[in-house]
C-alpha cells in the first residue's frame, strides 16, 4: 500500500510539473526526490526481495523476466522519444528494474555466477547509497565545475560520455563513503 500510494503521489506530481511546466523543480520533484525514492522504489525493491524465494523456485523463467525487462525498457525509450513527460523519467524505470532483478535471481547459470563475484557484491552492498546519491552527483558536478571555470562546465555538459564516466566514478566513491559513515553510526547506536 505504501509503495502504491507513493507511486500515485509521484504520478500526480509529474502531471502537475508537466502541465505547469515547472522546469526549475522538475528534476527534484519527479526523479531525485528522496521521499519517492524511499517509499516508492526502495519499497518496490523490498517487495521483490520478499518474493525472491518464490522467484528462485520458478527456475527457468529468467528468459521471461528478461524479455519483460527488455520490452519495458524498449517501450519507455520509444515513448520518451515521442512524448516528453516526467512520467517516463521517474518511476516508470522501476518496472524494468524489478524484472531484471527477478531475471538475475531466477538464473542459476553464468549470469548468477558473475553476479556473485566480489566486485558485484561490493556494488550490491552500496547499492542503496548509490541509488540515493548518483543523481545528485550527476547534476552537481557541472555546478561545482562551473564555480571554478564556466568553460569547463560547458565542455562537461556537452560531452555526456565523459561526464557519465566521471560521475559514475564519483558516485561509487560517494556511495562507498556514505555506506562507511552509516555503518559507523550504526555501530555507535548499537553500542549505546
Amino acid at each position: 500500500m505504501i509503495c502504491t500510494t507513493a507511486y500515485i503521489l509521484q504520478a500526480g506530481i509529474c502531471l502537475v510539473v508537466d502541465v505547469k511546466e515547472l522546469e526549475n523543480i522538475k528534476l527534484w520533484a519527479t526523479y531525485v526526490n528522496p521521499y519517492f525514492r524511499i517509499f516508492g522504489e526502495c519499497f518496490l525493491g523490498m517487495i521483490v526481495a520478499g518474493y525472491i524465494d518464490k522467484i528462485k523456485k520458478n527456475n527457468g523463467r529468467e528468459k521471461w523476466w528478461l524479455a519483460a525487462a527488455l520490452l519495458s525498457i524498449s517501450t519507455i525509450l520509444l515513448l520518451k522519444n515521442m512524448i516528453h513527460t516526467s512520467f517516463l523519467s521517474a518511476w516508470a524505470w522501476a518496472i524494468p528494474s524489478a524484472c531484471l532483478l527477478a531475471a538475475f535471481y531466477s538464473d542459476a547459470g553464468k549470469a548468477a555466477e558473475i553476479l556473485h563475484a566480489k566486485p558485484f557484491q561490493v556494488i550490491g552492498n552500496i547499492s542503496f547509497e548509490l541509488y540515493m546519491t548518483h543523481a545528485f552527483v550527476y547534476e552537481g558536478l557541472p555546478i561545482a565545475v562551473g564555480m571554478i571555470n564556466n568553460n569547463m562546465k560547458k565542455w562537461l555538459v556537452s560531452h555526456a560520455g565523459t561526464r557519465f564516466i566521471i560521475t559514475a566514478t564519483l558516485s561509487f566513491l560517494v556511495a562507498w563513503i556514505v555506506n562507511m559513515i552509516l555503518k559507523a553510526v550504526n555501530r555507535k547506536i548499537v553500542l549505546i
